[in-house]
């Protein structure tokens, strides 16, 4: 079974999950035909190594792109101690910002308690998810 779309640096991709909590190739949830993190690595992984042809994300034109590095599985560093940090599916680092890609493939769709948390993550009226975990610039950064 082919687990990548052509152009995707496998062996890469495989690192960058090991590394990360939950090893999810190793555990095979990545191969499960409703993986979100398999459609993050698909969708994003081809701009690993070309960070700077990824397109602006809609709504996010005047973050300063072009994309500067891309990572998958990214843990997120937040200013506190102890507890969980966040592992982003995708993190785009720009001049500009930090954009945290969270994907999401049947999730909201499961059952009624899932569609409505995703319901309340839209902006009214936009449909687009709302940007609850914004921080001042510099107030989060990838662990390396």
């Amino acid at each position: 079974m082919d687990r990548f779309l052509p152009g995707v640096p496998a062996r890469r991709v495989e690192r960058m999950f090991a590394a990360a909590p939950g090893d999810e190739i190793a555990n095979g949830k990545f191969d499960h035909p409703e993986s979100s993190a398999a459609l993050a690595a698909n969708a994003f992984g081809f701009f690993l190594e070309r960070a700077n042809a990824l397109p602006p994300l809609p709504g996010l034109e005047n973050a300063g792109w072009p994309a500067r590095q891309l990572a998958l599985e990214a843990t997120v560093r937040f200013p506190w101690r102890g507890g969980r940090h966040p592992v982003l599916d995708v993190l785009v680092t720009t001049s500009a910002a930090l954009v945290g890609v969270e994907s999401k493939r049947f999730e909201p769709f499961r059952d009624e308690r899932s569609r409505e948390i995703f319901r309340r993550l839209l902006v009214p009226g936009l449909g687009r998810p709302h940007e609850g975990l914004r921080g001042r610039s510099g107030s989060a950064a990838p662990d390396s």
